[in-house]
């Protein structure tokens, strides 16, 4: 795969598919406001950003599916009010965030289903190191996160001592708290079978 230091894609439109299969960056994916007529590819994409997101996906539209099978990705994904016209594949997935949040999807809408298990062609389920937040998002479909392994970041731990937590704490602040759905709407199965572990609240 191709090798570059980082992709500035703010703004961009495509008519067709976007494809970063097997791409390593060593800086910021920047999608923000982009506009794909089909699928966005990130299957076994590399993506690192050891100073900030390593992609920026905030109010990206796209008619298709996100394809994000077998990604490794050191920094946040960031998704906050994206609409994705398909499903999203997380199969395989390794998100790792020291900031606290591997995956923000505040608001974000998909019109199929959230897949992270590995029935779908991977031999491992989506595995987090940092809070897969989902507040306010609206999935048409299924959230299967059969097979997922989501556990809190060092940054998370390090304020256990500092702030509430529990069931009395502010979800969005709850330093224990490692998925996040408050306010969210799943029109099909909430799905944690399979050899699912959370390690936080």
């Amino acid at each position: 795969g191709s090798r570059v230091p980082e992709l500035r894609l703010h703004n961009l439109d495509v008519d067709g598919e976007l494809a970063f299969e097997r791409i390593s960056t060593a800086g910021l994916v920047d999608l923000a406001d982009a506009s794909v007529s089909r699928s966005v590819r990130f299957i076994e994409a590399r993506l690192t950003n050891h100073h900030g997101p390593a992609l920026m996906g905030e109010r990206m539209r796209t008619g298709g599916a996100l394809l994000c099978q077998s990604l490794t990705a050191t920094g946040e994904i960031r998704l906050p009010g994206a609409r994705i016209g398909g499903i999203i594949n997380l199969a395989g997935a390794q998100l790792r965030s020291g900031q606290g949040t591997a995956l923000d999807g505040n608001g974000l809408t998909v019109g199929g289903t959230v897949f992270c298990d590995p029935r779908r062609g991977q031999t491992r389920g989506l595995h987090t190191v940092g809070r897969v937040f989902l507040g306010g998002a609206r999935i048409d479909g299924d959230l299967d996160l059969t097979g997922a392994v989501l556990q809190l970041s060092p940054e998370m731990d390090e304020r256990w001592h500092s702030q509430p937590a529990g069931p009395r704490a502010d979800a969005d602040s709850d330093p224990t708290a490692v998925l996040v759905a408050e306010r969210a709407v799943i029109n099909g199965n909430l799905e944690m079978d399979g050899g699912f572990q959370a390690y936080g609240v």
